[in-house]
């Protein structure tokens, strides 16, 4: 009978490390365009971001209005974007180039808003990509790719 209770406690310690390590199921997550954009939980953890947005638009004849947020648990203690980029293709063109990188934008909070305004060329269809990041500490991290919707110039 000891050896039943004892390995039903070993179980029942394993079981949420195997949870963990087997990770969280792909979710989707509208964002500010009306589109709907997939998102991957790439790393080690689940649930450290609870929203996320990414969007761009026309303003005038040559600026392109950039628009992210990420929204995290409390116990977030790095929050941001990673390789945060846009990205151009000529209208007819099925291939995106970068055009411009913000590279890594971080903040020491749960909370991160980014917002530019890029001067951008005429004739060409741009669009935003990143992802989405969030730290709680070195073994739980989680990061959730993202693509704005495409504005023409």
């Amino acid at each position: 009978m000891k050896k039943w209770i004892s390995l039903f406690l070993v179980v029942l310690i394993l079981i949420p490390f195997s949870i963990n390590m087997v990770g969280a199921e792909n979710t989707n997550q509208i964002c500010g365009s009306n589109e709907t954009n997939y998102a991957e939980d790439e790393n080690r953890a689940s649930g450290l971001i609870l929203s996320w947005g990414l969007s761009i638009a026309r303003q005038g004849d040559s600026t392109l209005k950039i628009v992210g947020d990420t929204i995290c648990d409390t116990t977030v203690v790095k929050c941001g974007f990673k390789n945060l980029k846009v990205e151009r293709r000529l209208n007819s063109s099925s291939s995106w180039t970068e055009y411009y990188s913000y590279g890594n934008q971080y903040v020491d909070t749960n909370t991160a808003h980014f917002y530019d305004e890029l001067t951008v060329d005429s004739n060409y269809q741009y669009r935003v990509t990143c992802k989405h990041y969030a730290k709680k500490n070195i073994l739980n991290t989680q990061s959730i790719s993202n693509t704005s919707n495409i504005v023409t110039f």
